[in-house]
This record gives structure tokens, C-alpha cells and sequence, in this order.
């Protein structure tokens, strides 16, 4: 892989506050993007953005909005081509997980409410208003979806909401070939993030109740999706488009 894969390009990424969003925001300047920090918190994207910018000398946009909103979102893409005239790549990494000890008839309309916007609408409406300006560029959308072995988990909504990003996925796919490719990303449990509600540190292997029998016995980090998105965003995967790559320790192999 090249030393500076994105070396010049442009890169929106979207929930990139904590986690591994942030990771990925990190990784992306290291490798000579451009960034554009989207979130609804503008003091956690602040203080990604410092870090870029001491890191690499360059300063990221800072855009705080609520991708819910289509009109937030078009305003983001508005900005970055305000600034750097283009768009190369997108990570869509907003998200929830909701509360996996729900079913169905027992889950809050509002928790519902939280998922649906969340995890389907944001990556609707960002795939909407950053697609023109990424097939000008054939450039890259990458939606965050979930690991096999997450939809099992008892949260119905959370698996209805993360497989319509499979399926927007592979529809995008095909509707913008070739001049978007469009691809996804499925962790597995990741450490230091939003797990079954909570966000806490996961501190070694947990049994399959607990929600971490992956094959490699140990919970992946964000810089782990990091890297994935890196390759997605850069020009080591020209060749890959309708994919969704599951990153999460060999889960899949259990299921």
C-alpha cells in the first residue's frame, strides 16, 4: 500500500467524534487527506480536529450537524465543496445500538425512533447528497452495517435498522457503477465503544452471553475499522464495489 494512500483527496467522514470514527478521521489525515469531521457534537469534533491538525499541519473542516436532517446533510456537502471543490471518499459511521436486552412489543417508541434515524436515515440521506459530487470524482461511500453474528443479538430493531444498510449497500452499488463504489463495513464487537447500551471498555474475552465469541477470543479496536475504511476509501480497492466487509475477529466463521 502506498505510504500516503489518500495523499490529496477528500474525505467526509461522518460520526466522527469518538470512536471509531475518530479513528478513522485520525488514520485518514495521517494518510494525506483532507477531512471533513461531521457530528452532532462540536466540541468532540474540536478536539479530533486539534489532533489532525498536530499530527499532519493540516486543519480539518468542522462541520457539528444531525445527518437525520437531509438538509444538514446537503449543507455538509455544500461546505466541503466550498472549501476544497471535490469529494473523494465518505464514511457513514453514525450510529446507535439501541438496548439489546429488548424485544420487539418491549422496545420504547422513542428508542425505535432513535435507531430508524439514526442507523437508516443518516446513511440515506448523507448516500444521497454526497453521491453527485462523489461520482464526478469516482470516488468512494462507505456505510457502517454490523457483523453477522450482531443481528442475532436480541434487539430486533437494531437488526432491521443495520440490514437496510446492507441493502442500501448493494442497491447503491449498482445504481452508481462505476462512477461511485460503493461498499460497507460490519464490526464485530469493538472496544471502547457503544456495546449493549453501555459505552465502557471491553477488558478481555467474554462467553457467547456476553456477546464476544469471536474466533480470535478478543474485541477488535476502532483503529481496526479504520483501516478498513482506509482501504475502501483508497485506491487499493478500485476493484470493489457492493462488498460488505465484515471485520470482527472471525465471528462470522461461528454462525
Amino acid at each position: 500500500m502506498l505510504a500516503a494512500p489518500l495523499d490529496g483527496r477528500v474525505t467526509v467522514i461522518a460520526g466522527a467524534g469518538n470512536g471509531m470514527g475518530r479513528a478513522a478521521a485520525l488514520l485518514f489525515g495521517q494518510a494525506g487527506a483532507e477531512v471533513a469531521l461531521v457530528a452532532r457534537t462540536k466540541a468532540r469534533l474540536e478536539a479530533t480536529a486539534a489532533q489532525i491538525a498536530d499530527t499532519t499541519g493540516r486543519a480539518p473542516l468542522v462541520l457539528a450537524a444531525d445527518l437525520v436532517d437531509p438538509e444538514a446533510a446537503g449543507s455538509v456537502t455544500e461546505a466541503v465543496l466550498a472549501r476544497w471543490g471535490r469529494l473523494d471518499a465518505v464514511l457513514v459511521n453514525a450510529g446507535t445500538s439501541g438496548y439489546f436486552d429488548l424485544d420487539l412489543p418491549a422496545t420504547p417508541r422513542e428508542v425505535e425512533d432513535e435507531m430508524i434515524d439514526l442507523n437508516r436515515r443518516t446513511a440515506v440521506n448523507t448516500a444521497r447528497a454526497t453521491l453527485p459530487a462523489l461520482g464526478e470524482r469516482s470516488g468512494s461511500l462507505i456505510l457502517v452495517a454490523a457483523a453477522p453474528k450482531t443481528l442475532l443479538w436480541p434487539n430486533t430493531m437494531y437488526a432491521a435498522t443495520k440490514s437496510a444498510v446492507l441493502g442500501l449497500t448493494t442497491g447503491l452499488a449498482r445504481e452508481w457503477w462505476p462512477r461511485v463504489r460503493v461498499n460497507s463495513i460490519s464490526p464485530g464487537s469493538i472496544r471502547r465503544v457503544r456495546v449493549a447500551g453501555h459505552i465502557a471498555p471491553i477488558e478481555g474475552p467474554l462467553d457467547r452471553g456476553g456477546r464476544m465469541d469471536d474466533v480470535m477470543h478478543f474485541g477488535g479496536e476502532p483503529a481496526d475499522i479504520a483501516h478498513a475504511a482506509l482501504f475502501l476509501a483508497g485506491p487499493a480497492s478500485s476493484w470493489i464495489t457492493g462488498v460488505d466487509l465484515p471485520v470482527d475477529g472471525g465471528a462470522h466463521l461461528r454462525w
